[in-house]
């Protein structure tokens, strides 16, 4: 195993880790009442199995594991199709996740009935977001794999030129539309947000302002990195090691080269909750050191001070 498959690895699983204890915490834990925590958790689902879409991508071209790539190939060669497939897909449902997640906040700014809407509809609205995502990546067929046996190793399947124009144009349409969507409502959320903040108890003020904190962090992250890689992949060409291997830390996908590669960026909605979420590190503490531990430890600490202070005034 080379040193870039371990980096994967280390950095992906544990990163991995951290998705599945916050959704987790955000499903079961009172501190989570709200229905932004409710977006989040679908968006935390959805680059969880967009990472594990990432893995074919990673490994059909290794020597090290073209064994199993292999196998698949023979045998179940309708899944690397479908991996294929989601690919596309999962750009769309990224990229629309990340404007859910900006359109949330502003609708709760807007309008108090909007939290009540939100944790009623939340799924219905993912799984509307996933169905058109699904017809969006229909346009677009990526070539199939193919294995030289005489080598002994996979090859890229080349689209025709102008199919893989036409494919250009397509993409770099959705990718204008959602960018201009992106920043059009992440400029009207912040207005709105500050507008209104002022009508609310300082208690729900600390929360708006987190959740209006990380959606706007999401949105312009994924923003600017949905402008690079278009940028990446059409000039400067980057290896594909090192475009996986940056698009982990981000959340979106893009399309790099209008080939067979997808990339992907999975784990940044995860590190934005954790460092800008008090209620979520407190959480994740308390998972780990259990409440009643840190009780009894207070309530001891308490004691022995209230010892030590009887004894001086003695």
């Amino acid at each position: 195993m080379d040193t870039i498959m371990k980096i994967w690895l280390f950095y992906g699983i544990l990163s991995a880790i951290l998705m599945v204890t916050l959704l987790i915490l955000l499903n079961t834990n009172k501190l989570f009442v709200h229905s932004f925590y409710r977006i989040i958790s679908m968006d935390i689902l959805l680059n969880l199995l967009c990472w594990i879409n990432t893995w074919p991508n990673r490994i059909v071209y290794r020597m090290d594991t073209a064994g199993f790539v292999l196998f698949l190939y023979e045998n179940a060669h309708s899944l690397l199709e479908f991996s294929s497939f989601l690919a596309v897909a999962f750009f769309h449902i990224q990229s629309l996740s990340s404007i859910m997640i900006c359109v949330h906040r502003l609708t709760t700014a807007v309008f108090s009935s909007s939290d009540k809407f939100w944790s009623r509809w939340y799924f219905l609205v993912y799984t509307l977001v996933i169905a058109y995502s699904c017809f969006a990546s229909s346009l677009i067929k990526l070539p199939t794999i193919q294995y030289n046996y005489e080598t002994k190793e996979f090859i890229e399947a080349v689209l025709p030129h102008e199919t893989g124009l036409l494919y250009g144009v397509i993409i770099l349409l959705f990718m204008i539309v959602y960018l201009v969507i992106l920043m059009s409502i992440g400029l009207t959320t912040i207005i709105q947000v500050r507008k209104r903040l002022g009508n609310h108890a300082e208690q729900q003020k600390e929360l708006l302002r987190r959740m209006s904190k990380i959606a706007i962090l999401n949105n312009c992250i994924y923003a600017i990195f949905l402008f690079w890689y278009f940028i990446a992949s059409w000039q400067l060409k980057p290896k594909m090691e090192f475009m996986l291997t940056a698009s982990d830390l981000v959340s979106s996908e893009v399309y790099c080269k209008i080939k067979k590669e997808i990339i992907q960026m999975t784990f940044s909605i995860s590190y934005i909750m954790l460092f800008l979420d008090r209620n979520v590190r407190m959480a994740l503490k308390n998972s780990v050191v259990p409440e009643s531990f840190t009780r009894l430890y207070n309530a001891r600490v308490s004691t022995s001070n209230g010892r030590q202070n009887g004894f001086m005034a003695a």
